[in-house]
């Protein structure tokens, strides 16, 4: 049975979150460090230290996807993609399995974060 358009629209939700949220708890100044112990290896050097930027940049770009192509209902009031109108969104599959394909998991939400900034 495939999943509803809701369910994936949570789950690529909560895959996008859990990246960006990994990414702003990583220290920079920490991933330049490392990066400058991969030695010559310019390319890997680059990527940890570029790699906090990346993943913010694209969980972004990934976030404002998801808020057009979201879950609406279809002329029979199934739910359906609000942009493309179709209960199996190519857009929202296609980012669904590109994250399965890299095995991204939702990460734990600590306590202070799921509390949000204090008020």
């Amino acid at each position: 049975m495939t999943p509803a358009f809701e369910d994936v629209h949570t789950q690529v939700e909560q895959q996008v979150q859990a990246a960006m949220t990994a990414a702003m708890r990583a220290d920079p100044l920490v991933l330049g460090r490392c990066a400058e112990t991969l030695g010559a290896d310019l390319h890997s050097r680059d990527l940890v230290r570029e790699a906090r930027g990346l993943v913010l940049a694209c969980g972004a770009a990934l976030t404002a996807v998801l808020a057009v192509h979201r879950p609406g209902k279809d002329a029979h009031g199934d739910g359906a993609c609000r942009a493309c109108g179709t209960r199996h969104c190519p857009t929202l599959r296609g980012i669904s399995d590109a994250l399965a394909a890299y095995a991204l998991r939702p990460a734990p939400t600590d306590q202070p974060e799921a509390d949000g900034p204090p008020r």
